[in-house]
């Protein structure tokens, strides 16, 4: 909200694109939480959204790589699943007073099969705390129990040197 304001105060050509992606990110957040499942385009939607706002702290890079649309057409997912775990993800890379970090969404589907890399480079080693992140992954499998069997999905994470991957 603070770059937001920012943007709006000094006029910048930013600040009307800023504030409907907001809108939208609230909108989807607001309606879709209470839906027992969604398209994936639109979960995508809303994590485009949240990325695009987080885009504009400067300590952050992120790539965001996506199938293509005919492969996501007709997929179903729980609501803010994704959207979820990046936004906890940057909560915990801020409280590690993290300078930069390269952020990449490696997003696709593999046989039928959604799968999301989400990789955190350049990290301090206090971003690599093991059980910040462990209580991240344990919240996103409790999200996914509440629609899937354990069965049915994998979560996991990686730390390695200044490297986080969930």
């Amino acid at each position: 909200l603070n770059t937001i304001y920012s943007n709006i105060q000094s006029g910048s050509e930013k600040a009307p694109a800023l504030i409907l992606h907001l809108s939208d990110l609230l909108s989807y957040s607001i309606y879709e939480s209470g839906s027992k499942l969604i398209s994936l385009e639109m979960e995508l939607s809303g994590l485009h959204n949240l990325v695009a706002l987080e885009k504009q702290h400067k300590k952050y890079s992120i790539e965001m790589r996506l199938p293509p649309e005919n492969e996501i057409q007709d997929k179903l997912i729980a609501p803010l699943t994704i959207v979820k775990l990046f936004e906890e993800s940057i909560t915990l890379l801020d409280a590690s007073d993290v300078v930069h970090s390269e952020i990449t969404l490696d997003i696709a589907m593999v046989s039928n099969n959604f799968t999301l890399d989400l990789t955190f480079n350049s990290l301090p080693e206090k971003a690599l705390i093991t059980s910040k992140w462990l209580t991240l992954i344990e919240n996103t499998q409790n999200k996914l129990n509440e629609f899937y069997n354990k069965a049915d999905y994998q979560i996991k994470l990686i730390t390695d040197k200044n490297k986080v991957s969930v």
